[in-house]
């Protein structure tokens, strides 16, 4: 409840700009202002959300390179000859 107070005070912050007819710079300048704020709020979410399923990877007993691997899209679990082809048996 509170972040949505916090939203309407921001949003009426823009609103008295408008009213005021305060040029159109400084407007923007308010609201690339506030989207900043919102940015680092979720930048230092994620980060947060991403030191926590490193603890709960470590929790669950995964060994550091495991770890690794699971988080590098790179990672191929075949090697480097690519995953098996697939033969039809009859």
């Amino acid at each position: 409840m509170i972040d949505v107070l916090k939203n309407i005070e921001e949003l009426e912050s823009i609103r008295k700009l408008v009213d005021e007819q305060k040029p159109r710079y400084l407007i923007v300048d308010e609201i690339n202002k506030l989207i900043g704020f919102k940015q680092k709020e979720v930048e230092e979410f994620e980060k947060w959300a991403e030191a926590e399923s490193q603890k709960d990877a470590y929790v669950s007993g995964y060994s550091d390179e495991h770890i690794k691997q699971m988080t590098d899209p790179k990672h191929n679990q075949w090697g480097s000859a690519g995953e098996p082809k697939k033969t039809r048996v009859q």
